[in-house]
């Protein structure tokens, strides 16, 4: 599987045992979960404006699997969560803030591929999934 999930019960990136490879969310659902502001009036994504404290985990339950990578500069954590109908991209800075972005699919597919978080037959693999 691309990227890796940590256990342990102290970690924001834990993916509950039997959590599905696409979460059970879509777009929608998530942005009801609290405050979401588009992202440069694009129409396929939103940037979380509450609590830069919220984890990856706390934004998306128990029931995601969220895949972690390194960023390219390895001072941050990128973390990619696959919904029905997108997915989630969050920066865990080295300072303990996040920064969560939900993105339609063809922008989840076109950042997913800029961040160059895998080789691209494991990227094909892994986008296939939505």
């Amino acid at each position: 599987m691309p990227g890796s999930t940590t256990t342990g019960d102290e970690s924001p990136f834990e993916t509950p045992a039997g959590a599905p490879a696409v979460c059970l969310l879509d777009c929608a659902q998530l942005l009801q979960r609290g405050p979401w502001q588009r992202m440069n009036e694009n129409e396929l994504r939103w940037q979380w404006t509450g609590s830069r404290q919220l984890t990856a985990r706390e934004l998306l339950g128990d029931a995601a699997e969220i895949h972690v990578f390194p960023s390219v500069n390895r001072r941050d954590t990128i973390t990619v969560c696959l919904l029905s109908d997108g997915g989630v991209i969050s920066y865990a800075r080295d300072n303990g803030d996040w920064i969560h972005t939900l993105n339609g699919l063809s922008d989840l597919r076109y950042k997913v591929y800029e961040l160059n978080l895998m080789p691209l037959p494991e990227l094909g693999e892994f986008l296939r999934r939505v």
